[in-house]
Parts: structure tokens; sequence; C-alpha cells
């Protein structure tokens, strides 16, 4: 089935005891995944401390969480319909409890009549004076080896249709038991230079991925943890990197000089004096668009610390060297809000300035996209709608976009693809 070691990891989960093409295309759907390896890279959220049994008697009186040893001696179906139950009694040498389920009652009476001896896992609550547990878990004591059995049991993440389709809980923890006792050290490619492992002394992957989900002791949970956090960072810090070293290449516009539109607006009409990381921002930018290279800038910053005001400069500095500039927000009220606040603030310049949204009146719009083509509109505010096709510009070099997470990768694209180079957001 398998050519070298590491096909083990790329076999289809359909393959797994238990799972078949039905249960598989489901799992596939809710999750993600389609091997044995995407599935190992779906970690428990978190750990049921199965560390330590609790006598009945030495219950807390406020009930909690708890784990005992002992034998199930009475069990039998009761109610009918919705009300259908299935009641065991418990008992260990300190006392008696009932367990009950509501669901899943033909597997668990399966269960009870093959065994007697049981390791119960659950919640216990006072009802009506009784101890008892709904829906424990429990693990026959005949199928268990008690010294290896482990201290912590993974909990993972699910949806209701996992859960519909008994395809959560204990059943998830099996599949993934599976794949665990299926492969080893050598079915795991290392990531991480020999050279980072031995100076962070970190365990290796496979040791990783076994102890992220099946942890024998604390120690070995937090060692997965770090290793795996360090090579998640260590990849994003590489594909930095790269992404640096292909972006030095990536022509984009000069802009030569700060010219008249600058200089007029920042000595005449400019309403407050800019704080020194204003200007900081101002240099930096300066600096990026002589480069020739095209400029990705994030501005960050409070509400109110001028990051439009840092905006309309880099517009004007675009304007300068004979470019267009726009800026899209992510709703009609910020939008309008930046073309009014602009409006105001060039007012008392030559530099003619356009809004565009879906409610845009076809008349205006067809004005407005004919002075953006022929050049004379030098700035455009607007929504999402400066990314439709017929929205066209003379001459685009510089690109603002507001609260960019809040756009999808698919349109910041669209609007980048209007200009070569050169977009900046915040």
């Amino acid at each position: 089935m398998f050519t070298n070691n590491r096909d083990k990891l790329l076999t289809p989960i359909e393959y797994l005891k238990g799972v078949g093409p039905g249960k598989g295309a489901i799992l596939r759907k809710e999750l993600k995944i389609d091997t044995f390896g995407d599935m190992l890279q779906i970690y428990p959220f978190r750990y049921l401390d199965r560390s330590s049994f609790t006598k009945i008697k030495d219950i807390p009186e406020g009930g909690t969480t708890v784990q005992l040893i002992g034998k199930i001696t009475y069990s039998e179906i009761v109610g009918h319909q919705k009300g259908r139950r299935l009641v065991a009694t418990f008992k260990d040498d300190t006392g008696g409890m009932d367990l009950v389920w509501f669901q899943g009652i033909v597997s668990v009476e399966r269960a009870l009549e093959s065994h007697k001896n049981f390791i119960v896992y659950g919640k216990a609550v006072r009802f009506n004076g009784f101890w008892t547990i709904t829906h424990p878990e429990i693990d026959a004591i005949e199928n268990l080896d008690l010294e290896t059995f482990p201290s912590f049991q993974p909990v993972y993440s699910s949806t209701e249709v996992l859960r519909s389709k008994w395809l959560a809980g204990r059943f998830y923890v099996k599949l993934v038991q599976q794949i665990m006792a299926s492969v080893g050290p050598k079915d795991f490619k290392e990531m991480l230079p020999d050279e980072i492992v031995e100076k962070f002394q970190l365990c290796d992957r496979y040791l990783a991925l076994k102890n992220i989900h099946f942890p024998e002791n604390e120690l070995n949970l937090q060692r997965a943890i770090y290793r795996l956090k360090f090579e998640e960072l260590f990849l994003h810090q590489i594909g930095i990197c790269k992404l640096k070293l292909n972006h030095k290449k990536v022509k984009g516009y000069y802009f030569e000089k700060v010219g008249n539109s600058f200089n007029t607006f920042y000595k005449n009409y400019i309403p407050f004096e800019l704080t020194n990381d204003q200007k900081k921002v101002l240099k930096e930018i300066r600096q990026d668009t002589q480069t020739g290279r095209q400029m990705n800038r994030l501005l960050q910053g409070d509400v109110g610390s001028g990051k439009t005001m840092v905006a309309l400069l880099c517009m004007l500095l675009a304007i300068d060297n004979d470019f267009q500039a726009c800026l899209m927000a992510p709703t009609e009220i910020l939008a309008m809000q930046h073309f009014t606040g602009i409006q105001e603030l060039l007012a008392a310049m030559p530099i003619e300035i356009g809004y565009l949204s879906g409610k845009t009146k076809a008349k205006d719009r067809k004005i407005l996209l004919s002075r953006l083509q022929s050049g004379h509109l030098k700035i455009l505010i607007g929504t999402h709608a400066l990314i439709e096709d017929n929205v066209s510009f003379h001459n685009l070099g510089l690109c603002i976009i507001d609260e960019q997470h809040r756009f999808g990768v698919a349109r910041r694209a669209k609007l980048y693809a209007k200009i070569p180079y050169h977009p900046i957001s915040w």
C-alpha cells in the first residue's frame, strides 16, 4: 500500500478502521482534512486529567468531575420515547451511584453486558439525594493496561454534524490513536536544521506530535507545545524573508519629487502640527517611493492618531509626481467621512476629488468615470465600488485601503490590479 515510509501520512482518511467512504466524506467536509497527516495537524484544545481516582464517599458535596473505579452491578432501560434512558448502578468499596445515558443506549448496553469492572469518568451531581453521572465515559478494565492508561486524554474541537454522526469525542480520539500506532519517527521528515534543533533543545517532530495528542505527563506536553510553536514561528519567519527577497525584484514607480501640492498644503493648510511619529512615517514612505520598488506598508494607530492625514499627504506626493491616488473604505459611512474631510482640507487647492459607491447615480457615475480615465480627477474615494471592472484610472500611482482586514484577499487584489505597484493600507 505504501511505496515509502512517509507515504503513510498521505494515506486517505477512508483507510482508517471504522471510517470508510461515507464517514470520510463527512470528516473532509467538516474538518477540511484528506489524509492521516492532515488529521495529526488538528491538535487538542484541552486535556482531561485522568491521573487520579476518587472514591464515591469522597466526592465533594457540591459535585465535580471525577474518575472512579468499580463495578456495574445492575442496568435497565426505563421510560418511553423521549424519556427513554439506560440506568446503571455503579459501586465501589465505599458506596454506590447511578449512571444514566439518554443517547447511544444500545451500544452502551452491549458494553455493560460484556463486562462488569469499569473506570468511570464524568461530572457527579446530586439527584434526589443520590450521586448521578449523566453520559459518563466508561472503560472496561479487562481491556486496559492500568499501568499505561493515559494520564492526559485529548479533547478536540468538533461540530454539530460530527457529533450527530458519532464522529466526535472518543471515536475521534480512537482515530488519532490508530494513526499514531501505525507511524514512527521515520515517517516524519525533520523540517528544522539540525543546528537549530540542538541549539534550542527541541524534541523531534514525531515526539512532538505524539505528545501533543497523547502526552504521558505535563513535562512532555510542554516540550511538544514548545517544539510545535517554535516550528510554526520559524517557518513563518522564513516565509517573510522569502517575500522580502522577492519583493526587491518587483519594480515600482519612482516618486522623484516633493512638489507644489504637498508643499502648499503643508505650509498653508494643514490644520495641526504633525507629531514626531507622523513625520517619521512620512519620511519612511518618502524613502520607499524613491527606491523604484513596490511599497507594501501597513500603517497602524489608535483612532484619532492622524492616519488619515498621513494618507492625504501621501496622496499629494503621488499627485506631485503626475499620478492619481485612491482610498477605499469598507462602509459608505466611513468612505463619505473620508471624502467630506479631505474635500474640506483641500477646498482652497485646485485638486479634483471624486466619490464613488454602489449608490452613485448612473449619470454622476458616467461623468466621474470619464474624468477619472482622462486624468482630470486626481483622488478617488469610495467603497468596494472602486474595484468594479469599469472603474479605469488614467495613471494610478497610490492605492490606500482603510481597515484593510475587512476586505477579503480577492477584493484587495482586484484594487491592486488597477495599479501596477504601491499599495498602502492601515
